[in-house]
């Protein structure tokens, strides 16, 4: 029996592909667990319409008014009109939302991509770790010794707690884009493959892709990619300085090469997103919060609801900075520094001193671009926890551009992946160095993976947050909507334009949801609502009609083709006798006809 494990584990350690699929199949069987199957039925779109899933329903009517516009161009006419709107500040993950667009005719008239989305995450998550893994075990002498059972074993562990973490079940179908999480995994990818790159174009290609990918999927990936690629381009083995006595050497065609490496990345992600809207709102934030959602420097021990233990209290109350490594990756990072002290002070590590200079050099470079990362990831608040250690200020100009990425918390997602996946491949490197003999080492590294990633499993499951969402989504494919469209009758006959009076109709789940259905029900327009950037001049032109509406000379005909509403009960007296007003579902519409 164990002759052929073994045979099984060598066949697949001998192929990424094969291991793709394992960590593949992981990660779909951990999704169905949580989400169902049901959701990822391309032609069912009912589930989208309920509490549970947030900001997927922010994303697919960004998708259907996409869909219904008349060309494919990425600024959507028909949402903050008069203005436009780009289809990257509905979060449509224009990665797919351009190609499904480009063959819409084609396709149904109920047709959603999200859910085939939410499980290619998760299946793109366990394959990458799972390569990931093996070249990591390749890389490190002790784990490229382990028999290839303890190998496969630590790639299945690696994949399953990457899948069950609570950043990725967080936010997909909570805010689906963000979900794009394997792309860190594909940047760890492309840091260590950059070793072995020998010409300087190989990797200017291979992060213009990943960068670009990034603003495709949603913009917040774009400073953890960067981060990767400046790690990346230190440790690529073209930036190395050749022999003096190599004669083709000049330290100007050097620093060309970084520059090439840097710059054809940067110019190429920043093109697609000019090319796709990104730069058409022309403000980087309405909300300046940043301070509210920085990275905690405790976030990733305190569970938030994502565990069975209780959370604790934190200084900001945003869900951004939840980060939980789960019990048994926190167990593991408990033995992994109890046996490094233990060593440390018996003397069994020994530092090698005797490295190259451009060695350390390289070292201090990365860890330059990591602590850049996570001073970004914190803000301007320093928290610990409920308590506030530092908080400084920026100029008013660096703040408003910082704030274009106000959810800073999340770019620390890569320090959580790394941290979570070391806890894997430490543990098993440690084992290796601390039990010589062969079939103990298996017993023991068997039971400690076992236990950790049960202990993973039941505190993820068991915890609030995944029952919750559990059953939401149990409940979301079998009751009716809860976002259905306004039924408004004869009084949208003549009308284009479907216009928010309110400035407060802006947050999540304010009417955005019921209204948008009703505006593409009636192909009308929509000048407001639950857009992730609103173009400044939205707000000047609700107060312009505000203001006009309750002129009682204003030739209320000029407006004949607009539907206004609002929920300003006092608004709506004053100006009751010029127009008609209707009361439905808790809005009054109002128009001249």
């Amino acid at each position: 029996m164990l002759s052929k494990i073994n045979s099984f584990s060598k066949y697949l350690l001998s192929s990424n592909w094969r291991l793709f699929i394992v960590g593949g199949i992981i990660g779909f069987v951990i999704f169905a667990m949580i989400y169902g199957v049901q959701v990822i039925n391309p032609f069912n779109t009912s589930w989208i319409w309920h509490s549970i899933t947030h900001d997927t329903a922010q994303h697919f009517l960004g998708w259907e008014f996409y869909r219904q516009a008349s060309s494919a161009q990425p600024i959507l006419d028909d949402l903050a009109y008069p203005h436009g709107l780009s289809i990257v500040f509905m979060d449509v993950i224009p990665l797919l939302a351009i190609p499904f667009r480009l063959i819409s005719g084609w396709l149904p008239a109920n047709f959603q991509y999200f859910g085939f989305w939410g499980v290619l995450c998760y299946v793109l998550m366990g394959g990458l770790v799972a390569i990931l893994s093996s070249k990591v075990i390749q890389l490190i002498t002790k784990l490229n010794g382990l028999s290839v059972t303890l190998k496969m074993l630590v790639v299945v562990v690696a994949a399953l707690f990457a899948v069950l973490s609570p950043t990725l079940i967080a936010r997909n179908f909570y805010h689906p884009a963000l979900a794009g999480q394997w792309i860190i995994i594909a940047g760890f990818l492309a840091v260590l493959w950059a070793r072995r790159i020998t010409k300087w174009w190989q990797m200017a290609l291979t992060w213009s892709i990943l960068l670009v990918l990034a603003v495709l999927i949603h913009p917040y990936f774009l400073p953890m990619m960067g981060a990767l690629m400046l790690v990346g381009i230190i440790w690529s083995s073209s930036t190395e300085r050749p022999a003096k006595s190599d004669s083709n050497w000049t330290l100007v065609g050097w620093l060309a090469r970084i520059s090439g490496m840097i710059m054809l990345p940067v110019f190429s992600a920043l093109s697609v997103f000019c090319v796709i809207g990104g730069f058409s709102v022309g403000s980087g934030a309405e909300v300046f919060d940043l301070h509210e959602k920085g990275f905690n420097l405790l976030s990733f021990i305190n569970p938030m609801g994502y565990s069975i233990l209780p959370g604790f209290a934190n200084k900001s109350g945003s869900p951004e900075t939840m980060m939980w490594l789960g019990l048994g990756a926190i167990g593991l990072l408990v033995f992994i520094v109890m046996v490094s002290l233990i060593r440390l002070v018996m003397h069994k590590f020994r530092l090698n001193t005797e490295r190259a200079n451009y060695a350390w050099l390289k070292i201090g470079l990365t860890l330059l671009v990591g602590l850049g990362l996570l001073i970004f990831a914190m803000g301007v608040r320093i928290d610990a926890g409920p308590i506030t250690l530092f908080e400084y200020s920026v100029p008013h100009k660096l703040y408003v551009l910082w704030s274009a990425f106000r959810a800073a918390a999340r770019e620390a997602w890569p320090f959580y992946y790394l941290l979570l996946l070391a806890s894997v491949w430490a543990t098993a490197y440690l084992l290796s160095i601390l039990i010589k003999k062969r079939k103990l080492l298996v017993a023991v590294m068997c039971f400690v993976f076992a236990l950790s990633g049960s202990l993973q499993l039941i505190d993820r499951f068991k915890s609030p947050a995944v029952q919750a969402k559990r059953h939401g989504f149990k409940m979301a494919v079998q009751t009716p909507e809860d976002f259905s469209v306004v039924q408004l009758g004869g009084k949208v006959d003549g009308k284009k334009h479907l216009f928010a009076l309110d400035v407060g109709f802006r947050g999540d789940q304010s009417g955005t949801y019921r209204l948008g259905r009703t505006a593409l029900a009636h192909n009308l327009t929509l000048n407001s609502g639950f857009f992730a950037r609103l173009p400044q001049a939205v707000a000047k032109d609700q107060e312009k009609y505000r203001s006009i509406l309750s002129d009682d000379s204003f030739d209320s005909s000029l407006v004949s083709d607009y539907l206004f509403f609002t929920s300003d009960a006092d608004y709506v007296e004053k100006i009751s006798k010029q127009y008609k007003i209707h009361q439905i579902d808790g809005w009054w519409f109002i128009s001249s006809n």
